[in-house]
């Protein structure tokens, strides 16, 4: 199995997006043929997880983009946690997707990343917390046990990202004001 590179993972198809200790789409045991004709997705629910596949693959792009401007070892440490799990998100949403389309692919969309660490930190709590409430409501959308509990997981993976974020923006913001407060004179 061979892994993509960062820079390559919008040319590939999904199949090619090995990461070692993940099921990839086509071995993932999700959805029946008989699942998918009695179960039979709303355009609404196909059009959520369409969304949230492209979440993922632009959270997976945001991360790779704060890994080369973290200011950290620890902080990058962190970041490629939260970007293993991305991927993983992103190979479940995929392969539900595919089978439930017949492996059709969603057409994938190139979001703007950060310019700078600060910035991607900000918008990632902002980006996390948003799609807490968004995977519960993609569970509450199906009756398909595998698809439930994939959104269930990804939901309280979001929130505990979310809790990363909020972590390294509070070391940023203790950072600057302690550098702010050395710059004085004492009185």
């Amino acid at each position: 199995m061979s892994i993509a590179h960062e820079g390559d993972i919008h040319k590939m198809p999904y199949h090619h997006w090995g990461i070692s200790g993940y099921p990839m789409p086509e071995d993932t045991p999700y959805i029946t043929q008989e699942d998918s004709t009695y179960f039979a997705p709303s355009s609404d629910l196909l059009e959520a997880i369409e969304k949230s596949i492209n979440g993922e693959y632009h959270a997976i792009r945001r991360y790779s983009r704060m890994l080369e401007l973290a200011p950290s070892p620890a902080l990058q440490a962190i970041l490629k946690e939260v970007r293993r799990d991305e991927k993983k998100h992103f190979h479940r949403f995929t392969s539900i997707y595919s089978a439930w389309t017949g492996g059709r692919q969603v057409s994938l969309h190139k979001n703007r990343v950060p310019t700078s660490f600060e910035e991607g930190v900000k918008d990632s709590i902002v980006e996390e917390q948003n799609d807490v409430k968004f995977y519960r409501g993609i569970a509450e959308m199906t009756r398909l046990p595998y698809i439930q509990r994939s959104y269930l997981d990804a939901s309280h993976d979001e929130r505990r990202h979310a809790n990363w974020f909020i972590y390294m923006d509070h070391l940023l913001n203790v950072r600057i004001e302690g550098s702010e407060g050395n710059s004085g004179t004492e009185g």
